[in-house]
């Protein structure tokens, strides 16, 4: 029993470790370490085989695109937009490029401002399209052509109005082709006029102006436009638009017959009066009555031209 004890004593920590044996005093075998490092590596192997095997199945067989939907297809057929995006059946849902298709849509389709690809695990495509709405008509040699208010031009070549678009004369569409920008290029004064007609919309809107259906830009310093196809206005430059259009309001629903085809100067308004000449109107063209002298309208009265003129 002290023998024992004092072996124990004689022991110092860590002295079995140092020696190479366990803790019972058992020699540590090499070879049982070098199996262990070796099972360690086949399962990582193993794992990484399945990963691989999981991977090439899920890009190859599991996630293989059944079906390509259009939503928004509008003015185009969901065909041509399919087609148009380089998306097929049979292929990987996960290996196409998103964004590059969104932009080659919007490129290549002048109406489309929005496009979405959606992938709908685990077969399915969605083409999601926003599409803009023509908000002018312009007139041109080849018939007429729709645009946004920031002069991006939709369409050209179309032969019908579509009932409320107002129809714009004055703006250039030399060398343009749908999908590109109106004031850029060779005719960089284009981009003045749009910003005309937009003064000239959002002021109606505003005040509360009737619609306008023609609308002439031709001449910067007299904005010209024709109301139901019945009264030529003549505003002038696009300064003080607002205040023009609310006395050309008051002059119209309180001083001209609805019936009434006329000419309506508007462009010295800011005198509070209006030159109203009678005619009728022509495909669009206003024709003056020659037998009956211009007159003048100022806050509801109407005095003669040369007497007003001479006020002044």
């Amino acid at each position: 029993m002290k023998r024992r004890q004092l072996q124990g004593k004689n022991r110092q920590p860590g002295s079995s470790a140092a020696a190479g044996q366990n803790r019972r005093g058992r020699p540590i075998r090499p070879a049982r370490r070098r199996r262990r490092g070796k099972r360690t590596l086949h399962y990582l192997l193993l794992l990484l085989f399945v990963l691989g095997a999981g991977a090439i199945i899920l890009m190859t067989v599991l996630l293989q695109i059944e079906e390509v939907i259009v939503t928004g297809a509008g003015r185009y057929q969901a065909d041509e937009i399919i087609e148009a995006s380089g998306i097929e059946v049979g292929e990987n849902l996960l290996r196409f490029n998103a964004g590059a298709i969104e932009g080659e849509l919007l490129s290549e389709f002048p109406y489309l401002s929005a496009v979405r690809v959606r992938r709908r695990f685990p077969h399915t495509v969605e083409l999601v399209l926003t599409q803009y709405q023509p908000q002018a008509a312009l007139l041109y040699d080849d018939g007429l052509a729709f645009i946004i208010l920031e002069g991006k031009l939709l369409e050209r070549g179309a032969r019908e109005l579509p009932p409320g678009l107002p129809l714009v004369r004055g703006i250039s569409l030399e060398g343009l082709q749908p999908g590109e920008t109106l004031g850029r290029g060779e005719n960089p004064e284009n981009e003045e006029r749009l910003i005309m007609l937009r003064y000239l919309l959002e002021a109606a809107e505003i005040v509360g102006f009737p619609p306008i259906t023609d609308v002439d830009l031709s001449d910067r310093l007299n904005i010209r436009m024709v109301h139901e196809n019945r009264l030529l206005i003549e505003l002038g430059s696009e300064a003080g638009l607002e205040y023009k259009l609310t006395f050309l309001n008051h002059i119209i629903q309180n001083e001209v017959s609805p019936t009434a085809q006329a000419s309506l100067d508007a462009s010295g308004a800011r005198h509070r009066r209006i030159i109203k000449r009678e005619g009728r109107m022509v495909g669009g063209q206003f024709i003056p009555d020659e037998m009956q002298p211009p007159y003048a309208m100022v806050a509801g009265e109407e005095v003669d031209e040369e007497e007003l003129d001479n006020a002044d």
